[in-house]
């Protein structure tokens, strides 16, 4: 029963429950929150996959015997174990949103650390991560929530250009994934059963988003510029419906192919990140007002 729970538990935060919260926020209520949430999700990913590759720390199984890892978990547990991934990406979604609309009641914060512990014990019960993993996991989710405060403050500025956010992304995102493939792994002990391959991979996604996140703000800057103030229910829905169809013919259309013929390389990886991203940020709410300034102009040629 409990394998079963915390199964259900881990497996929604790193997928599900960031792009929920995230489009959610960024299609429907508040532009500068999904922002916000995803600025925290991509920069606290990127740092986590890089103290990963630093360290290089076996899972507890391959240190222990007397630990057994759920079956189930283990698919979602590829690379080194420290720190652990899923609790930073809780943090770093459920804290900054929390952290954003901490006025709205005394309830959000503890609602937010309940679901950040919840996330992060589910990863030591299964037996895929250690204490220190899911701690340090969490404090790397708290540090994103604060660069990512004052990343958006620059980013936003008059004097900072979109193409300067973009380019400090790309080249960013360059320089994390040429650290991961070009610094010298374990050649001694148990760490070398790790699959060096697929860790890096990891860090390309993650990469991904990075630069994901750099080209969606200069292009949604410079093509859409939407607002959400004015939106009606109607508007709400079409940009929900239109930026989950993009995501869905990214998916299918686009990332299901390139990991067919790539064999799930390193460029379907990143694709994975960069691709998903720019089609729920710009794709998304460009379609909305693509149709409705169709529809605008097919109600002006009826009157």
């Amino acid at each position: 029963m409990l394998d079963s729970f915390f199964n259900f538990v881990t497996s929604i935060v790193v997928g599900p429950a960031a792009v929920i919260v995230i489009a959610t926020l960024y299609w429907c209520i508040d532009k500068h929150a999904g922002w916000y949430v995803l600025t925290s999700f991509a920069v606290g990913n990127n740092i986590n996959q890089t103290l990963k590759d630093f360290f290089c720390v076996p899972r507890p199984w391959l240190r222990s015997t007397n630990i057994h890892p759920s079956p189930a978990a283990l698919g979602g547990a590829t690379g080194y174990s420290f720190p652990s991934g899923h609790s930073q990406t809780a943090a770093s979604i459920f804290g900054a949103a929390a952290w954003h609309y901490r006025k709205l009641g005394s309830w959000v914060i503890p609602l937010a650390i309940f679901l950040i512990g919840l996330a992060a014990f589910s990863r030591n019960i299964l037996g895929v991560h250690t204490p220190q993993d899911v701690l340090v996991g969490i404090a790397i989710g708290i540090l994103s929530l604060w660069l990512s405060a004052h990343l958006l403050n620059w980013m936003e500025r008059k004097t900072t250009s979109p193409i300067t956010v973009a380019l400090t992304f790309l080249f960013t995102a360059l320089a994390l994934m040429l650290y991961t493939v070009l610094k010298p792994y374990p050649t001694q002990g148990i760490a070398t059963t790790i699959n060096v391959v697929e860790m890096q991979k990891d860090a390309f996604t993650t990469a991904g988003l990075l630069a994901g996140l750099g080209v969606s703000w200069w292009a949604e800057k410079r093509f859409v510029n939407f607002t959400i103030d004015q939106s009606n229910k109607r508007q709400i829905a079409l940009r929900v419906v239109c930026g989950l169809s993009l995501i869905a013919a990214c998916h299918l259309g686009i990332l299901m192919p390139l990991k067919f013929f790539t064999q799930s390389g390193f460029a379907y990886k990143f694709c994975t990140g960069f691709l998903l991203v720019l089609a729920g940020m710009v794709g998304g709410p460009a379609l909305t007002q693509s149709i409705e300034k169709h529809q605008g102009h097919h109600s002006t040629n009826a009157q």
